[in-house]
Order: structure tokens, then sequence, then C-alpha cells
């Protein structure tokens, strides 16, 4: 299923839907043999929203207090 979660995540970031996004990254990580975190949520769909908020981000679509533990807040862009 590597070419249709591509073509998932592809689409995904083409219309701006970050769940169909997240889905297809998820798809290439399980065709890629990726180990599973110890800490990874056994249920599907909370790991789902888990890869869900990290898309979002990877986007900058988060506001400050929904972001992944793991990711630190974005800092804006220097003026020139």
């Amino acid at each position: 299923m590597g070419l249709m979660d591509r073509i998932r995540t592809a689409l995904g970031w083409a219309t701006a839907d970050r769940r169909a996004e997240a889905r297809g990254r998820l798809g290439e990580l399980h065709d890629a043999d990726m180990p599973v975190p110890e800490d990874a949520p056994a249920d599907e769909d909370e790991l789902l929203d888990q890869a869900e908020l990290h898309v979002r981000a990877d986007h900058g679509n988060t506001s400050p207090e929904v972001l992944p533990e793991d990711r630190p807040p974005r800092e804006p862009p220097e003026s020139a």
C-alpha cells in the first residue's frame, strides 16, 4: 500500500486535510517497518489524533497550547 499512502499524504497536503495527510504518513511509516515507540497509543484513533497533531505542528497550524509535547513552539520569522 505504499503508493496509496504516498498519494493520501500528497492529497492531504494539497487539500490542507491534515487528518488525511496524517493517515498517509502513518501508512508510510508502517510500510517502512519503523519500530513503534513504547509510549504510542494502542488505539488506532488515538494514534491518528496524535499523528494529526504532529502534521499540524509541521505546518504551523496549531496554537502553542496544543503542540505535541516533543515539539517546541515555532519562532516567528525575523523581519528584514
